[in-house]
């Protein structure tokens, strides 16, 4: 959740019965904060390749085709805003007065109040919208807390996590002792494979809060991750001591028990005659086996890891790869690549096979 009242010129903390900001006096009255709300627990929301290609597209810089109310136009769903009036008003001032800064985040504040509305079922357009808004905002002003909040928010939700740690990075230089969103940071670090980072950050957080559920609960996934079950298992007893509600205990009991039910990489890999047997080898495995566990679409149709030779065979159930839009396919394999290099594995050939009929979906 977003909700800050900072002057919208300057970013001066303002209190409750100010009347004008003390540092640069714009008067109350034309000041503006917004907030969002997600619906957010640990594991991000499974959304489509396709839906986050074209998210991941406008957050990290490159423009839609259409722009504003034109794209909104494109909208299939009856709550979009391309019949919303009240809405087309507040962009078309913002467009016409571009750098008009409190244009900008009225219209930001109205589609922000629209997702909050509809929480999960917010159309496409309307998140796409919002993006482009928030950066005319962050163009105004690059230190806008409101906008790099929203922004390491909706990054976060939509799995871009190299976009969220960025816009996380940038609102905790400027709000450092916010205990909740350094916890987020903190897990964008896991999802992004820095395990040592994250855990690190993490144990700092629940000393410093000891009863902050989210940052036990991230601390959690980052251990198993990591593929230190003992330590993950431990600090899960704790965490669900401290779950804010029985629907939150629930689910973070599912993922618990995922971590519990486990095999171990060597009894995965013990069925192969070919299968390494030096430490660093096992080491470097049971870690990428971890990371490819922790990814939260992916992660759920990994069935394991097999050796053979200079081959290594990744392991999938019902994982559609090959519908997946060429660019989110790319990227999916590149990220494979990426960690197998991390977690330092020689082989020469990565083939990834469905499980249940052996048929070869891809390799790199």
């Amino acid at each position: 959740m977003i909700e800050h009242l900072l002057c919208s010129r300057c970013n001066y903390q303002l209190k409750d019965n100010d009347n004008f900001c003390a540092r640069c006096g714009l008067a109350r009255c034309h000041q503006q904060s917004f907030k969002i709300n997600f619906k957010i627990w640990i594991g991000v929301s499974l959304l489509s390749a396709l839906f986050i290609t074209a998210i991941y597209k406008t957050i990290a810089g490159t423009k839609p085709q259409k722009h504003f109310t034109e794209f909104s136009a494109t909208s299939t769903s009856e709550e979009g805003v391309v019949d919303d009036l009240e809405y087309k008003k507040l962009i078309e001032l913002a467009v016409k007065e571009k750098d008009n800064l409190i244009a900008w985040r009225n219209a930001a504040e109205y589609l922000i109040a629209k997702i909050n509305k509809n929480n999960q079922t917010t159309d496409q357009s309307v998140l796409v919208e919002l993006i482009e808004i928030l950066r005319e905002i962050l163009r105004l002003d690059p230190n806008d807390p409101d906008s790099l909040l929203a922004m390491a928010e909706i990054s976060f939700e939509t799995q871009i996590f190299s976009k969220a740690k960025e816009y996380y990075q940038k609102y905790l230089a400027i709000e450092p002792n916010n205990s909740d969103i350094k916890a987020r940071y903190a897990a964008s670090l896991g999802f992004l494979g820095e395990f040592e980072r994250a855990i690190s950050t993490l144990r700092e957080l629940c000393e410093q809060a000891p009863n902050n559920f989210n940052a036990r609960a991230f601390l959690v996934v980052a251990l198993a991750q990591k593929g230190d079950r003992e330590q993950a298992l431990a600090e899960a007893q704790k965490a669900l001591e401290l779950a804010p509600n029985d629907e939150t205990r629930l689910k973070f009991s599912e993922f618990v028990e995922k971590i519990r039910n486990k095999k171990e990489v060597g009894g995965t890999l013990s069925e192969s005659k070919e299968t390494k047997s030096s430490e660093e080898s096992s080491k470097g495995i049971k870690s990428y086996q971890a990371w490819i566990e922790s990814q939260p679409i992916a992660g759920n149709k990994f069935r394991g890891l097999k050796e053979e030779r200079e081959k290594l065979y990744l392991l999938f159930e019902n994982f559609p790869i090959e519908l997946m839009p060429a660019e989110v396919k790319k990227k999916f394999l590149n990220n494979l690549k990426e960690q197998a290099v991390k977690a330092e594995l020689k082989f020469e050939q990565y083939i990834i096979i469905d499980n249940n009929s052996g048929e070869k979906l891809a390799e790199f």
